[in-house]
């Protein structure tokens, strides 16, 4: 991996600062799901 110099970083809009805190289970898809059926 090469290591480079940051490029422009752009902060996201007010809605989507502090997410979780707002929406504390905001990011289920990130949980297992055991009644989940995967085909």
């Amino acid at each position: 991996t090469e290591v480079v110099p940051a490029g422009d970083f752009w902060n996201a809009e007010e809605d989507h600062q502090d997410y979780l805190q707002k929406v504390p289970y905001g990011y289920t898809c990130h949980f297992e799901r055991p009644d989940w059926k995967l085909d």
